[in-house]
């Protein structure tokens, strides 16, 4: 059987010519393939902070933590009286899974402040 015509590579810029009817050429089908596998890695890695969130243990754990300290530990840093939203771990869990229980690595926070120490962090880690 004839092979068909050699094509260009999908990808833009790229010159490679592509045969047996694929759209990438090896190159770009090995970084296509890396990348796919990080994001299932990525999304795996989510959804074990996702499930530690929705447990019942962090939401005893977070209930009780907002009644000793029902004001914004940020705020109050700044003689400013908010009620907080929000239990936050200070070292991320991200960063270091094992203390998510530990009471020691918690503070109250309003949303405002929360996210605004989430996304230094975020920064931070990347």
């Amino acid at each position: 059987m004839p092979r068909s015509a050699p094509s260009t590579c999908s990808e833009p810029m790229c010159a490679a010519l592509v045969h047996d009817g694929k759209s990438k050429c090896p190159e770009h089908r090995a970084i296509q393939k890396r990348e796919q596998s990080n994001a299932y890695k990525h999304k795996d890695n989510n959804a074990q902070f996702t499930a530690f969130y929705n447990s019942m243990s962090w939401r005893r754990l977070s209930t009780t933590h907002r009644r000793k300290e029902p004001l914004c530990m940020h705020c109050l840093e700044h003689n400013i009286t908010k009620p907080a939203d929000v239990v936050d771990h200070i070292i991320e869990i991200r960063d270091v899974f094992e203390k998510r229980f530990d009471t020691t690595n918690l503070m109250s926070l309003c949303h405002a402040c929360h996210n605004t120490k989430t996304a230094k962090a975020r920064k931070n880690r990347s």
